[in-house]
Formats: C-alpha cells, sequence, structure tokens
C-alpha cells in the first residue's frame, strides 16, 4: 500500500511538472486588432496619465505582437 502511493505520489509529480511546463497555444490569447500606432497612443496616453514625461523616451524601437 505504501508504494502505490508513493509510486501515486511520482506519477503525479511528473504530470504536474509537464503541465506546468507547457507554452499556451496562440488560440488561448485574446485577440486585438490594434495597429501599431494605436498601440503607442494608448501607452503614450497611459504614460502622461501617470505622470511620466514621454518627451523623455525614444518610442521608435517599440514594439508589440
Amino acid at each position: 500500500m505504501k508504494n502505490q502511493i508513493t509510486v501515486l505520489g511520482a506519477l503525479l509529480a511528473i504530470l504536474l511538472s509537464g503541465v506546468g511546463c507547457t507554452k499556451p497555444s496562440r488560440e488561448d490569447q485574446p485577440k486585438t486588432d490594434l495597429t501599431k500606432a494605436e498601440v503607442l497612443l494608448i501607452a503614450d496616453a497611459t504614460a502622461k496619465s501617470g505622470g511620466y514625461d514621454v518627451d523623455k523616451y525614444n518610442m521608435t524601437g517599440c514594439h508589440y505582437e
């Protein structure tokens, strides 16, 4: 009985470690139709509303996916 519990515990640990390492599929991620320009406008407005001076930063290297 003790051996069965040990084996089941080991199998459960292996299964859980495999599930925790899987990468979510692209279908699980939210879809967006925003353009890069729209994303930058939203980021700019959000930064300004948070009190940041966005003119101090170079926004040309921004990327999003």
